[in-house]
Protein backbone atom coordinates (compact mmCIF):
# COMPACT_ATOMS: atom_id res chain seq x y z
CA UNK A 1 0.00 0.00 0.00
CA UNK A 2 1.34 3.01 -0.93
CA UNK A 3 0.36 7.10 -0.91
CA UNK A 4 -1.38 8.12 -3.85
CA UNK A 5 -0.07 11.63 -4.55
CA UNK A 6 -3.08 12.21 -7.08
CA UNK A 7 -5.51 11.57 -3.77
CA UNK A 8 -3.62 13.38 -1.85
CA UNK A 9 -2.73 16.28 -4.01
CA UNK A 10 -6.92 16.83 -3.79
CA UNK A 11 -7.51 16.07 -0.58
CA UNK A 12 -4.66 19.26 0.23
CA UNK A 13 -6.44 21.38 -2.89
CA UNK A 14 -10.12 20.81 -1.30
CA UNK A 15 -8.59 21.33 2.34
CA UNK A 16 -6.60 25.00 0.84
CA UNK A 17 -9.77 26.44 -1.09
CA UNK A 18 -11.52 25.97 2.39
CA UNK A 19 -9.55 27.23 4.69
CA UNK A 20 -9.56 30.07 2.75
CA UNK A 21 -13.20 30.37 1.72
CA UNK A 22 -14.36 30.27 5.18
CA UNK A 23 -10.96 32.25 6.27
CA UNK A 24 -11.89 34.95 4.35
CA UNK A 25 -15.76 34.88 4.45
CA UNK A 26 -15.82 36.99 7.92
CA UNK A 27 -13.19 39.39 6.89
CA UNK A 28 -15.76 39.92 3.75
CA UNK A 29 -18.30 40.69 5.91
CA UNK A 30 -16.42 43.52 7.86
CA UNK A 31 -15.58 44.58 4.98
CA UNK A 32 -18.76 45.23 3.45
CA UNK A 33 -20.17 46.76 6.73
CA UNK A 34 -17.25 49.40 6.48
CA UNK A 35 -15.41 50.53 9.66
CA UNK A 36 -17.74 53.07 11.05
CA UNK A 37 -20.27 50.37 11.63
CA UNK A 38 -17.76 48.06 12.84
CA UNK A 39 -17.34 50.76 15.55
CA UNK A 40 -20.57 51.92 16.12
CA UNK A 41 -20.97 47.97 17.53
CA UNK A 42 -18.68 47.71 19.70
CA UNK A 43 -16.08 45.77 17.43
CA UNK A 44 -17.16 42.68 18.69
CA UNK A 45 -19.91 40.81 16.30
CA UNK A 46 -20.46 40.93 13.15
CA UNK A 47 -24.17 41.24 12.63
CA UNK A 48 -27.72 38.68 12.91
CA UNK A 49 -26.77 37.28 9.55
CA UNK A 50 -23.72 36.09 10.62
CA UNK A 51 -24.90 34.44 13.30
CA UNK A 52 -27.07 32.58 11.63
CA UNK A 53 -25.05 31.23 9.10
CA UNK A 54 -22.71 29.93 12.02
CA UNK A 55 -25.67 28.41 13.25
CA UNK A 56 -26.99 26.90 10.51
CA UNK A 57 -23.40 25.71 9.62
CA UNK A 58 -23.24 23.86 13.55
CA UNK A 59 -26.72 22.47 12.67
CA UNK A 60 -25.51 20.89 9.64
CA UNK A 61 -22.28 19.69 11.05
CA UNK A 62 -24.27 18.14 13.68
CA UNK A 63 -26.67 16.24 11.43
CA UNK A 64 -23.73 14.94 9.59
CA UNK A 65 -22.07 13.85 12.32
CA UNK A 66 -25.26 11.72 13.34
CA UNK A 67 -26.06 10.85 10.06
CA UNK A 68 -21.58 9.09 9.85
CA UNK A 69 -22.23 7.76 13.21
CA UNK A 70 -25.00 5.52 12.67
CA UNK A 71 -23.42 3.87 9.69
CA UNK A 72 -20.22 3.67 11.34
CA UNK A 73 -22.19 2.03 14.23
CA UNK A 74 -24.22 -0.67 12.32
CA UNK A 75 -21.38 -1.69 10.45
CA UNK A 76 -19.25 -2.14 13.79
CA UNK A 77 -22.38 -3.98 14.93
CA UNK A 78 -22.76 -6.39 11.75
CA UNK A 79 -18.80 -7.02 11.98
CA UNK A 80 -19.39 -7.72 15.67
CA UNK A 81 -22.36 -10.28 14.39
CA UNK A 82 -20.05 -12.34 11.41
CA UNK A 83 -17.33 -12.41 13.58
CA UNK A 84 -19.23 -14.35 16.88
CA UNK A 85 -21.15 -16.72 14.62
CA UNK A 86 -20.44 -20.33 15.27
CA UNK A 87 -17.85 -22.04 12.74
CA UNK A 88 -19.24 -25.26 13.41
CA UNK A 89 -15.11 -26.38 13.97
CA UNK A 90 -12.53 -25.87 16.30
CA UNK A 91 -10.08 -23.72 14.89
CA UNK A 92 -8.16 -23.08 17.83
CA UNK A 93 -4.45 -24.56 17.20
CA UNK A 94 -4.99 -25.98 13.78
CA UNK A 95 -2.43 -24.60 11.18
CA UNK A 96 -2.94 -24.55 7.18
CA UNK A 97 -0.78 -24.74 4.54
CA UNK A 98 -1.60 -24.25 1.04
CA UNK A 99 -0.10 -25.74 -2.29
CA UNK A 100 -1.11 -24.82 -6.43
CA UNK A 101 -1.07 -28.16 -8.35
CA UNK A 102 -1.51 -26.57 -11.78
CA UNK A 103 1.55 -28.01 -12.50
CA UNK A 104 2.32 -30.95 -14.96
CA UNK A 105 3.40 -33.02 -12.55
CA UNK A 106 0.36 -33.86 -10.85
CA UNK A 107 -1.49 -34.06 -14.04
CA UNK A 108 -2.74 -37.43 -13.20
CA UNK A 109 -4.90 -38.35 -9.99
CA UNK A 110 -2.06 -41.17 -8.32
CA UNK A 111 0.56 -38.62 -8.51
CA UNK A 112 -1.92 -36.58 -6.43
CA UNK A 113 -3.43 -38.79 -4.35
CA UNK A 114 -0.05 -40.14 -3.67
CA UNK A 115 1.45 -36.85 -2.98
CA UNK A 116 -1.30 -36.47 -0.61
CA UNK A 117 -1.40 -39.64 1.34
CA UNK A 118 2.58 -39.38 1.85
CA UNK A 119 2.35 -35.69 2.90
CA UNK A 120 -0.41 -36.56 5.70
CA UNK A 121 1.54 -39.70 6.85
CA UNK A 122 4.83 -38.11 7.34
CA UNK A 123 3.25 -34.88 9.07
CA UNK A 124 1.16 -36.96 11.48
CA UNK A 125 4.73 -38.60 12.04
CA UNK A 126 5.87 -35.33 13.86
CA UNK A 127 5.18 -35.26 17.47
CA UNK A 128 3.93 -31.99 17.56
CA UNK A 129 0.81 -32.80 15.62
CA UNK A 130 -2.44 -34.61 16.73
CA UNK A 131 -3.78 -35.34 12.97
CA UNK A 132 -3.44 -34.09 9.39
CA UNK A 133 -5.82 -33.97 6.49
CA UNK A 134 -6.60 -31.93 3.00
CA UNK A 135 -9.09 -30.36 1.83
CA UNK A 136 -9.70 -28.67 -1.48
CA UNK A 137 -10.91 -25.54 0.22
CA UNK A 138 -11.50 -24.57 3.50
CA UNK A 139 -14.24 -23.05 5.99
CA UNK A 140 -15.06 -19.32 5.32
CA UNK A 141 -13.39 -19.58 2.10
CA UNK A 142 -15.04 -19.61 -1.42
CA UNK A 143 -15.87 -23.07 -2.47
CA UNK A 144 -16.33 -24.97 -5.73
CA UNK A 145 -19.69 -24.56 -6.29
CA UNK A 146 -21.19 -28.16 -8.50
CA UNK A 147 -24.94 -28.88 -9.86
CA UNK A 148 -26.63 -31.59 -8.69
CA UNK A 149 -29.89 -33.66 -9.14
CA UNK A 150 -31.85 -35.60 -6.81
CA UNK A 151 -32.82 -38.92 -8.96
CA UNK A 152 -36.24 -38.42 -9.87
CA UNK A 153 -35.84 -34.88 -10.07
CA UNK A 154 -36.14 -32.43 -13.20
CA UNK A 155 -34.37 -29.36 -11.82
CA UNK A 156 -30.55 -28.78 -10.96
CA UNK A 157 -29.07 -27.76 -7.59
CA UNK A 158 -26.01 -26.20 -6.59
CA UNK A 159 -24.03 -27.01 -3.54
CA UNK A 160 -20.72 -26.13 -2.50
CA UNK A 161 -18.53 -29.41 -3.47
CA UNK A 162 -14.97 -29.69 -1.56
CA UNK A 163 -12.88 -32.83 -2.00
CA UNK A 164 -10.96 -33.85 1.38
CA UNK A 165 -9.00 -36.65 2.76
CA UNK A 166 -10.45 -39.49 5.38
CA UNK A 167 -9.46 -37.30 8.43
CA UNK A 168 -10.03 -34.30 7.66
CA UNK A 169 -13.32 -34.13 9.92
CA UNK A 170 -11.57 -35.47 12.45
CA UNK A 171 -8.77 -32.77 12.24
CA UNK A 172 -11.01 -30.18 11.95
CA UNK A 173 -13.37 -31.39 14.99
CA UNK A 174 -16.25 -31.41 12.98
CA UNK A 175 -19.21 -33.50 14.68
CA UNK A 176 -20.45 -36.17 13.24
CA UNK A 177 -24.67 -36.53 12.99
CA UNK A 178 -25.54 -39.58 11.71
CA UNK A 179 -23.82 -42.40 9.41
CA UNK A 180 -20.13 -42.51 8.92
CA UNK A 181 -17.38 -40.67 7.80
CA UNK A 182 -14.96 -41.73 5.15
CA UNK A 183 -12.47 -44.84 5.04
CA UNK A 184 -9.67 -46.22 3.68
CA UNK A 185 -11.70 -48.00 1.32
CA UNK A 186 -13.51 -45.63 -0.17
CA UNK A 187 -10.76 -45.63 -3.06
CA UNK A 188 -11.29 -45.32 -7.18
CA UNK A 189 -12.53 -49.20 -7.75
CA UNK A 190 -15.22 -48.39 -4.70
CA UNK A 191 -18.68 -47.37 -4.95
CA UNK A 192 -18.69 -43.22 -4.96
CA UNK A 193 -20.27 -42.08 -1.61
CA UNK A 194 -20.10 -38.82 0.12
CA UNK A 195 -20.76 -36.85 3.09
CA UNK A 196 -22.97 -34.35 2.97
CA UNK A 197 -23.65 -31.51 5.41
CA UNK A 198 -26.94 -30.85 7.34
CA UNK A 199 -27.97 -27.48 5.13
CA UNK A 200 -27.21 -29.82 2.27
CA UNK A 201 -29.89 -32.84 3.73
CA UNK A 202 -31.98 -30.18 4.50
CA UNK A 203 -32.24 -28.53 1.22
CA UNK A 204 -31.53 -31.59 -0.72
CA UNK A 205 -33.74 -34.22 0.92
CA UNK A 206 -36.27 -32.02 3.70
CA UNK A 207 -36.88 -34.11 7.01
CA UNK A 208 -35.79 -37.44 6.82
CA UNK A 209 -32.55 -40.27 6.89
CA UNK A 210 -30.87 -38.87 4.43
CA UNK A 211 -28.33 -41.79 5.15
CA UNK A 212 -28.41 -44.56 2.07
CA UNK A 213 -29.76 -41.62 -0.74
CA UNK A 214 -28.39 -40.95 -4.32
CA UNK A 215 -27.06 -37.91 -5.85
CA UNK A 216 -26.00 -37.26 -9.17
CA UNK A 217 -23.07 -35.12 -9.80
CA UNK A 218 -20.05 -34.64 -12.07
CA UNK A 219 -17.56 -35.82 -9.97
CA UNK A 220 -15.78 -37.60 -13.43
CA UNK A 221 -17.09 -40.93 -12.06
CA UNK A 222 -20.26 -42.63 -13.96
CA UNK A 223 -23.39 -43.77 -11.52
CA UNK A 224 -24.73 -42.03 -8.38
CA UNK A 225 -23.33 -40.96 -5.60
CA UNK A 226 -24.63 -42.22 -2.54
CA UNK A 227 -24.60 -40.35 0.89
CA UNK A 228 -23.22 -42.08 4.02
CA UNK A 229 -22.96 -39.54 6.53
CA UNK A 230 -24.29 -36.05 7.87
CA UNK A 231 -21.90 -33.42 9.38
CA UNK A 232 -22.57 -30.53 11.31
CA UNK A 233 -22.63 -27.15 9.41
CA UNK A 234 -19.44 -25.07 8.70
CA UNK A 235 -19.42 -21.87 7.84
CA UNK A 236 -18.33 -21.02 4.23
CA UNK A 237 -18.48 -18.62 1.06
CA UNK A 238 -20.44 -19.62 -1.97
CA UNK A 239 -21.25 -17.86 -5.06
CA UNK A 240 -24.67 -17.96 -4.74
CA UNK A 241 -27.37 -17.46 -1.88
CA UNK A 242 -27.00 -15.87 1.71
CA UNK A 243 -27.93 -13.12 0.68
CA UNK A 244 -25.05 -11.51 -0.05
CA UNK A 245 -23.56 -12.29 3.61
CA UNK A 246 -19.86 -12.99 3.46
CA UNK A 247 -19.70 -16.54 5.19
CA UNK A 248 -23.19 -18.56 5.89
CA UNK A 249 -23.97 -22.60 6.56
CA UNK A 250 -23.89 -23.15 2.79
CA UNK A 251 -25.06 -26.86 1.56
CA UNK A 252 -22.19 -28.65 1.26
CA UNK A 253 -21.11 -32.20 0.06
CA UNK A 254 -17.92 -33.55 0.95
CA UNK A 255 -16.67 -36.03 -1.71
CA UNK A 256 -13.39 -38.64 -1.15
CA UNK A 257 -10.08 -37.13 -3.12
CA UNK A 258 -9.47 -40.83 -3.76
CA UNK A 259 -11.81 -41.36 -5.68
CA UNK A 260 -11.81 -38.16 -8.34
CA UNK A 261 -11.08 -38.34 -11.60
CA UNK A 262 -7.75 -37.46 -12.98
CA UNK A 263 -9.89 -34.91 -15.32
CA UNK A 264 -11.60 -33.75 -12.37
CA UNK A 265 -8.64 -33.28 -10.80
CA UNK A 266 -7.00 -31.74 -13.80
CA UNK A 267 -9.96 -29.04 -13.99
CA UNK A 268 -10.15 -27.97 -10.80
CA UNK A 269 -6.68 -27.55 -9.78
CA UNK A 270 -6.44 -24.83 -12.58
CA UNK A 271 -8.65 -22.29 -10.40
CA UNK A 272 -8.63 -24.03 -6.73
CA UNK A 273 -5.22 -24.69 -4.34
CA UNK A 274 -5.65 -27.34 -2.18
CA UNK A 275 -5.03 -26.66 1.57
CA UNK A 276 -2.98 -29.05 4.32
CA UNK A 277 -4.69 -28.60 7.38
CA UNK A 278 -2.62 -29.85 10.63
CA UNK A 279 -3.50 -29.78 14.16
CA UNK A 280 -1.49 -29.19 16.70
CA UNK A 281 -0.79 -32.00 19.44
CA UNK A 282 -0.64 -29.03 22.43
CA UNK A 283 -2.83 -25.56 21.80
CA UNK A 284 -0.42 -22.87 20.86
CA UNK A 285 2.59 -25.38 19.79
CA UNK A 286 4.51 -23.71 16.87
CA UNK A 287 4.30 -26.23 14.21
CA UNK A 288 4.18 -24.49 10.74
CA UNK A 289 8.05 -24.65 10.45
CA UNK A 290 7.64 -28.38 10.71
CA UNK A 291 5.01 -29.05 8.57
CA UNK A 292 6.21 -26.95 5.80
CA UNK A 293 9.78 -28.41 5.47
CA UNK A 294 7.59 -31.56 4.83
CA UNK A 295 5.65 -30.51 2.18
CA UNK A 296 8.80 -28.74 0.49
CA UNK A 297 10.31 -32.19 0.81
CA UNK A 298 7.01 -34.41 -0.80
CA UNK A 299 6.69 -31.38 -3.67
CA UNK A 300 10.18 -29.89 -4.33
CA UNK A 301 9.90 -26.71 -5.81
CA UNK A 302 6.65 -25.63 -5.30
CA UNK A 303 6.52 -23.13 -2.61
CA UNK A 304 3.57 -22.64 -0.14
CA UNK A 305 0.98 -20.20 -1.71
CA UNK A 306 0.15 -19.67 1.94
CA UNK A 307 1.04 -20.73 5.52
CA UNK A 308 -1.35 -19.72 8.17
CA UNK A 309 -3.67 -20.68 11.28
CA UNK A 310 -7.03 -21.60 10.31
CA UNK A 311 -7.78 -18.61 12.68
CA UNK A 312 -6.08 -15.62 10.54
CA UNK A 313 -8.05 -17.40 7.49
CA UNK A 314 -11.38 -16.95 9.37
CA UNK A 315 -10.17 -12.76 10.28
CA UNK A 316 -9.47 -12.06 6.27
CA UNK A 317 -12.84 -13.86 5.42
CA UNK A 318 -14.12 -9.79 7.11
CA UNK A 319 -11.27 -7.83 5.68
CA UNK A 320 -13.91 -5.58 3.84
CA UNK A 321 -16.31 -5.44 6.49
CA UNK A 322 -13.83 -4.78 8.93
CA UNK A 323 -11.88 -1.96 6.99
CA UNK A 324 -15.47 -0.15 6.40
CA UNK A 325 -16.53 -0.08 9.84
CA UNK A 326 -12.68 0.69 10.97
CA UNK A 327 -12.22 3.43 8.66
CA UNK A 328 -16.14 5.12 8.62
CA UNK A 329 -15.97 5.27 12.35
CA UNK A 330 -12.72 6.93 12.13
CA UNK A 331 -14.11 9.90 9.73
CA UNK A 332 -16.89 9.99 11.94
CA UNK A 333 -15.11 10.58 15.14
CA UNK A 334 -12.84 13.12 13.93
CA UNK A 335 -16.09 15.09 12.14
CA UNK A 336 -17.61 14.66 15.69
CA UNK A 337 -14.53 16.62 17.07
CA UNK A 338 -14.69 19.06 14.52
CA UNK A 339 -18.53 19.24 15.81
CA UNK A 340 -18.00 19.89 19.12
CA UNK A 341 -14.78 22.77 18.40
CA UNK A 342 -17.21 24.39 16.45
CA UNK A 343 -19.94 24.01 18.87
CA UNK A 344 -17.90 25.14 21.49
CA UNK A 345 -16.90 28.06 19.64
CA UNK A 346 -20.21 29.15 19.08
CA UNK A 347 -21.18 29.26 22.73
CA UNK A 348 -18.32 30.84 23.78
CA UNK A 349 -18.64 33.55 21.33
CA UNK A 350 -21.90 34.23 22.79
CA UNK A 351 -20.57 34.27 26.46
CA UNK A 352 -18.56 37.12 25.22
CA UNK A 353 -21.12 38.78 23.70
CA UNK A 354 -23.26 38.53 26.66
CA UNK A 355 -20.75 39.14 29.18
CA UNK A 356 -21.99 42.61 29.89
CA UNK A 357 -25.72 41.81 29.90
CA UNK A 358 -25.35 38.62 32.24
CA UNK A 359 -23.18 40.75 34.47
CA UNK A 360 -25.89 43.62 34.70
CA UNK A 361 -28.40 40.57 35.58
CA UNK A 362 -26.42 39.37 38.31
CA UNK A 363 -26.27 42.93 39.64
CA UNK A 364 -29.76 42.90 39.88
CA UNK A 365 -30.12 39.86 41.56
CA UNK A 366 -29.97 36.86 38.70
CA UNK A 367 -28.28 33.38 39.99
CA UNK A 368 -24.95 32.22 38.67
CA UNK A 369 -26.70 28.92 37.49
CA UNK A 370 -29.52 30.90 35.40
CA UNK A 371 -26.96 32.94 33.31
CA UNK A 372 -25.49 29.23 32.58
CA UNK A 373 -28.28 27.70 31.63
CA UNK A 374 -29.21 30.72 29.56
CA UNK A 375 -26.18 30.48 27.57
CA UNK A 376 -25.52 26.87 27.95
CA UNK A 377 -29.16 26.18 26.30
CA UNK A 378 -28.85 28.15 22.88
CA UNK A 379 -25.83 25.63 22.13
CA UNK A 380 -28.30 22.51 23.35
CA UNK A 381 -30.72 23.79 21.03
CA UNK A 382 -28.49 23.93 18.05
CA UNK A 383 -27.49 20.03 19.10
CA UNK A 384 -30.92 19.04 18.86
CA UNK A 385 -31.59 20.27 15.69
CA UNK A 386 -28.87 19.00 14.21
CA UNK A 387 -29.75 15.43 15.59
CA UNK A 388 -33.14 16.09 14.46
CA UNK A 389 -31.83 16.72 11.12
CA UNK A 390 -29.55 13.93 11.14
CA UNK A 391 -32.27 11.28 11.97
CA UNK A 392 -34.18 12.30 9.30
CA UNK A 393 -30.59 11.26 6.72
CA UNK A 394 -30.35 8.67 8.87
CA UNK A 395 -33.86 7.37 7.97
CA UNK A 396 -32.91 8.51 4.43
CA UNK A 397 -29.70 6.24 4.03
CA UNK A 398 -30.61 3.22 6.18
CA UNK A 399 -31.96 1.32 3.07
CA UNK A 400 -28.24 1.99 1.62
CA UNK A 401 -27.12 0.92 5.08
CA UNK A 402 -28.75 -1.92 5.25
CA UNK A 403 -27.47 -3.41 1.73
CA UNK A 404 -23.84 -3.26 3.83
CA UNK A 405 -24.86 -4.97 7.51
CA UNK A 406 -25.93 -8.69 8.55
CA UNK A 407 -28.11 -9.97 11.27
CA UNK A 408 -28.89 -6.11 12.68
CA UNK A 409 -32.06 -4.54 12.32
CA UNK A 410 -32.60 -1.37 10.95
CA UNK A 411 -32.53 0.82 13.89
CA UNK A 412 -30.28 -1.37 16.31
CA UNK A 413 -30.75 -0.56 19.36
CA UNK A 414 -26.92 -0.81 20.91
CA UNK A 415 -26.46 1.73 17.92
CA UNK A 416 -29.72 3.95 18.42
CA UNK A 417 -28.56 4.20 22.77
CA UNK A 418 -25.24 4.77 21.82
CA UNK A 419 -25.90 7.23 19.04
CA UNK A 420 -27.33 9.70 21.69
CA UNK A 421 -25.14 8.81 24.37
CA UNK A 422 -21.88 10.35 22.74
CA UNK A 423 -24.38 13.25 20.94
CA UNK A 424 -25.74 13.92 24.28
CA UNK A 425 -22.25 14.17 26.04
CA UNK A 426 -21.18 16.00 23.21
CA UNK A 427 -23.41 18.30 23.05
CA UNK A 428 -23.47 19.22 26.77
CA UNK A 429 -19.43 19.48 27.42
CA UNK A 430 -19.74 21.69 24.22
CA UNK A 431 -22.45 24.15 25.38
CA UNK A 432 -21.91 23.97 29.51
CA UNK A 433 -18.07 24.25 29.21
CA UNK A 434 -18.18 27.61 27.48
CA UNK A 435 -21.06 28.80 29.50
CA UNK A 436 -19.64 27.72 32.99
CA UNK A 437 -17.57 30.94 32.45
CA UNK A 438 -20.51 33.25 33.05
CA UNK A 439 -20.82 31.39 36.54
CA UNK A 440 -17.65 32.85 38.03
CA UNK A 441 -18.08 36.91 36.65
CA UNK A 442 -18.14 39.08 39.06
CA UNK A 443 -20.55 41.76 38.12
CA UNK A 444 -18.84 44.66 39.43
CA UNK A 445 -16.01 43.94 37.66
CA UNK A 446 -17.79 43.37 34.91
CA UNK A 447 -19.63 47.00 35.07
CA UNK A 448 -17.09 48.34 35.60
CA UNK A 449 -14.99 47.31 31.90
CA UNK A 450 -18.62 47.88 30.44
Amino acid sequence: VAVDSRALGIAALLTLCMTLAFGIAPVGQVMGRGISGTLRSGGRTLGGGAHRLRRALIVGQVALVTTMLFAAGMLLRSYDYLTTLEPGFEPDGVFTVQLSLDDARFSEADRVRALFDESVARIEELPTVASAAVALTLPYERALNLPYRIPGEDDNRVANAVYVTPDFFETLSIPLRTGRLFEPGDREDAPVVAVVNEAFAEAGFGVGDVVGRGIEMNFGRDGDITVVGVVGNVQQTAGWGGNGQPVWETPTIYLPVAQASAGFLAAIHIWFAPSWVVRAATPGAQIGPEVTRVLLDAAPEMPAARAASLERIMADAFAGQRFEAVFLLTIALFALLLAGVGLYGIVAHEVLERRSEMGLRMALGAKPGQAVWSAGASGLRLSLAGIALGGVFSVAVSGTVRSLVFGVGAFDPVVTVGLILVLAALSVSASFIPAGRLGRLDPAIVLRDA
